[in-house]
């Protein structure tokens, strides 16, 4: 079963997407910032593919995508940006982007894409 990590700070976008996933036979590991998304990818279970908001306090998705290029078992980790903000810039370290909201198959057939495609 594929484990998704859902890194997103609106608590009502948040558990819905993680229900989106659970019904859809995906494990799910869901927090609300990057420093509790720090802490799950050290302490859990390797996601197959991190969903991350980018606009959020204290840590935002920028500042986790960072972090999380830097250590070696996550470099080709995929990562689908779910964010009301335009698509990242070229050269960003992103392997796929959907605008909020979204449709929820949509969502989760970029989440499939992501898994099933080896990341660049």
């Amino acid at each position: 079963m594929p484990h998704i990590l859902v890194v997103e700070d609106d608590d009502d976008l948040r558990e819905a997407i993680q229900q989106i996933l659970i019904d859809r036979s995906f494990s799910v590991a869901a927090v609300r910032n990057g420093v509790e998304a720090l802490a799950e990818i050290s302490n859990g279970p390797l996601p197959h593919c991190i969903v991350l908001d980018l606009m959020m306090p204290a840590f935002s998705g920028w500042e986790f995508l960072a972090e999380l290029r830097a250590r070696d078992h996550f470099v080709r980790t995929p990562v689908l940006v779910a964010s009301a903000l335009a698509p990242p810039p070229d050269g960003i370290a992103v392997q796929g982007y959907i605008q909020k909201p979204f449709d929820a198959d949509d969502f989760v057939r970029n989440v499939q894409q992501l898994i099933e495609v080896p990341a660049a």
